[in-house]
């Protein structure tokens, strides 16, 4: 019972505010109504303007700062990641140019005589290299 009252009030509003605005409009000429149409601006682009493009706008500043705040967060992780990888190759590089092989024979070829002697390094490691020479048995030390 209450749904129906509730929805006979609502019609009777609706009726006096249609009739109030029906007999204003009744009374304008053709001319007149047709410049008020033009002038006028439609509900649907007033919604749009007051409501829809604020609340697009609020809800792209949130997800945009969301979606910033998680990319870098991802990019740090990344950057770690090969910041990492970066040394375990440093150390591997570092492993391999240290290691050679090694040939106790007489006979050796020009090629492996020239890599002995040649060892290439940063340039603190060219003074060593020259100080492990001078130190090596073959010298007479």
């Amino acid at each position: 019972m209450a749904y129906f009252t509730v929805f006979i009030i609502s019609i009777l509003a609706i009726a006096i505010i249609f009739s109030r605005r029906y007999a204003s409009v009744r009374l304008l000429t053709a001319d007149e109504l047709m410049g008020r149409l033009i002038t006028s601006s439609s509900v649907r682009s007033d919604l749009s303007n007051r409501y829809v493009i604020p609340a697009i706008e609020k809800i792209k500043s949130f997800w945009l700062g969301m979606f910033w705040m998680s990319a870098e967060k991802i990019l740090r992780a990344l950057r770690s990641i090969v910041q990492k990888i970066e040394a375990r190759l440093k150390y591997l590089s570092e492993n391999m140019r240290g290691r050679h092989v090694n040939l106790v024979v007489g006979e050796k070829t020009e090629y492996w005589q020239t890599l002995n002697g040649a060892r290439p390094g940063r340039e603190g490691e060219k003074e060593n290299v020259a100080e492990d020479t001078k130190n090596t048995p073959e010298n007479g030390e």
